[in-house]
């Protein structure tokens, strides 16, 4: 039971801040940009798709979203 405990805490110590790469709004999503939003939010993966889908509602503190529109630019970056 112990463990269980540790390793939760240890994964909610991890965040992500979706805030510093918001400057990327607007701009083509592409491949070279995963690595500096992943750096500057603070997070171990992404998860990127078309602002118009549906997603499925699993919060990981340790990701961040970057939604595009139908011209493959950047339109969101979450942490949701």
């Amino acid at each position: 039971m112990e463990g269980l405990v540790i390793a939760r805490t240890a994964v909610s110590l991890v965040t992500c801040i979706a805030a510093p790469p918001h400057y990327h709004n607007g701009n083509n999503a592409t491949q070279a940009l995963c690595t500096p939003i992943i750096y500057e939010s603070d997070a171990h993966t992404p998860r990127w798709g078309p602002s118009n889908r549906v997603w499925m509602r699993v919060f990981l503190q340790n990701r961040v979203k970057v939604l595009y529109g139908a011209r493959m630019t950047i339109a969101r970056i979450t942490c949701r």
